[in-house]
Formats: C-alpha cells, sequence, structure tokens
C-alpha cells in the first residue's frame, strides 16, 4: 500500500478513535495528555497489527492535535506516553501484589474490558459511523451500558477494604 493511502487510514482511525463515546469519557480522566494518546495509538497501529508501516516522520505528520511537530517531538511525546503506561501498569501490579486492589475485581475490570473490545469488534460499521438515527441510538445504548459496567468495576476496585494484619 503507498504511504499517503495509510497515513490517511490512520488519520481516519484516530478520527473514529477519538470520536467514541468512551474514549470520550475515560480519555480525559486517564494518565495521558490527549497529545500522548494519540502517540500512542499511532504507535500502535503503525505496526505489524495492522500491517501499516509508515515511517516516523509521517508519524508526526499524521498527528491530528499537533499537526506539523517534528519527529523528535512526536518521538519524545511518545517516550512520555509509554513510561507513563508502564508505570500505570506497575503501579496495578503493586496495589495488587499488596492486596490495596483485590485480585478478583482486577480480573473482572480485565474481563469488562475484554468484552467491550470483543463487541466494539463485532459492531458492523453502519452502526460506528452513525449512518442513521437509529444505528445512533443503538451506539448511544451501547455506550451508556458500557459505561455503568465500568463505572461498577472502577468502583468495586477501589472501594475501602481493611485488612487484618496477624
Amino acid at each position: 500500500m503507498e504511504d499517503s493511502n495509510e497515513t490517511d487510514m490512520v488519520r481516519k482511525y484516530l478520527e473514529k478513535t477519538f470520536s467514541d463515546p468512551l474514549v470520550k469519557l475515560l480519555a480525559p480522566t486517564s494518565l495521558f495528555t490527549e497529545i500522548q494518546l494519540e502517540s500512542l495509538i499511532i504507535d500502535y497501529i503503525s505496526g505489524a497489527p495492522t500491517n501499516i508501516y509508515i515511517t516516523s516522520e509521517k508519524k508526526a505528520e499524521v498527528r491530528k492535535i499537533s499537526r506539523g511537530t517534528t519527529r523528535g517531538s512526536y518521538n519524545r511525546t511518545l517516550a512520555q506516553s509509554k513510561m507513563k503506561l508502564t508505570s500505570m501498569l506497575c503501579s496495578l501490579v503493586l496495589t495488587g501484589y499488596l492486596g490495596i486492589l483485590d485480585t478478583n475485581s482486577i480480573i473482572n475490570l480485565a474481563e469488562t474490558v475484554a468484552n467491550l473490545h470483543q463487541l466494539q469488534e463485532q459492531t458492523p460499521e453502519s452502526q460506528k459511523s452513525n449512518v442513521n438515527e437509529s444505528d445512533s441510538e443503538s451506539r448511544d445504548i451501547f455506550a451508556r451500558q458500557a459505561i455503568a459496567e465500568l463505572e461498577y468495576r472502577l468502583k468495586e476496585l477501589t472501594e475501602h477494604r481493611t485488612r487484618r494484619i496477624t
């Protein structure tokens, strides 16, 4: 595939991703700035899992949020994003290990995320693009259900539990 088609595909993917109701809900409360999240997404979809290959220069150019940034700026932002992701995962492991977060709750949250991802992949493209009002309503219902499930799982994770020391 030629480079311009691949960059167009990345731009469309970014547009679709940032218009997703769950992304709109979760992104502002995540540890990532919008630019860092965008950089992670570009890096993820520009590789082996998707068979989309674009150069580092094109990755910097394809950014929607801060177009025209240099390759160096893109790489610095990507490195910051990856460090935050690593820190977040280590924190999750550490709090699970220490018993601060209940292991079953972590497993339930992971299952919820897997189910949401599977449902998203099974949703026909016509529903994802809000072609008509009924499709839009179906997507909104799905988003509300998903948000409610996520809120429940996150609350379950962070409820205060007293641990008995023996």
